[in-house]
């Protein structure tokens, strides 16, 4: 994106301007605001970037035409303002549609809409150089679906109590015997953990809006 800018326009709509300037003060004022400019646009776009100043004097020992921090800076000496000049620009840009104009005069705005440049207000470029100032906002981690689909559900020590009470007892229930065989006599630890990981597994996914003894009634 190629910029052409009104500068003193843009200076003012920014608060850069004062009604006076001491001794040297709006040379100071320009050329902090040149440095905020390129600053805020980086290297590659302070290249494709004019900035055109009114001007009935050269300012001490700048040339009409330079450079600072990559932009050109142009001071409208030979025309009658800085309006003229960019009129200029605009009209004999060899592709107008790959140009954005930064002013808020209407006569420029006119000028660039003529050739079908973008006609960008000086407000709203402003707000553009504070986006670019911002640091990028991090985005939050997205959580690893295959690491959360291969964790384990884990049932509630409250709900866990509950189903321990659901079968105490059942060692001496008699068809429980008939269906499972001996009991706890005859089993190891480490069949008592498997079995008890076996019914956790059965009921993790099963959503129950009674408790499992009201269920039976």
């Amino acid at each position: 994106m190629r910029l052409l800018i009104d500068g003193y326009n843009l200076m003012h709509a920014a608060g850069r301007m004062n009604r006076r300037f001491g001794p040297d003060g709006l040379r100071r004022a320009r050329h902090r605001f040149l440095n905020d400019l390129a600053d805020a646009l980086g290297p590659e776009r302070a290249v494709q970037t004019t900035v055109v100043f009114d001007a009935s004097s050269l300012p001490l020992n700048q040339p009409p035409e330079s450079s600072h921090k990559g932009m050109t800076i142009i001071y409208a000496i030979e025309d009658e303002d800085a309006d003229s000049r960019i009129e200029l620009l605009i009209a004999r840009d060899s592709a107008p549609r790959s140009l954005s104009v930064v002013s808020t005069d209407r006569r420029i705005r006119r000028a660039a809409e003529r050739r079908r440049a973008a006609s960008i207000p000086a407000d709203e470029f402003l707000d553009f150089l504070d986006a670019l100032r911002s640091p990028p906002r991090r985005a939050a981690p997205v959580p690893n679906r295959k690491e959360k689909a291969d964790r384990p559900d884990i049932l509630p020590p409250k709900e866990v109590e509950t189903w321990l009470r659901e079968f105490e007892g059942i060692d001496d229930d008699p068809i429980a015997e008939q269906a499972f065989g001996p009991g706890p006599a005859d089993w190891t630890d480490e069949d008592l953990e498997r079995v008890a990981r076996e019914v956790e597994a059965e009921f993790r996914d099963v959503v129950r809006p009674l408790s499992p003894r009201s269920r039976r009634r």
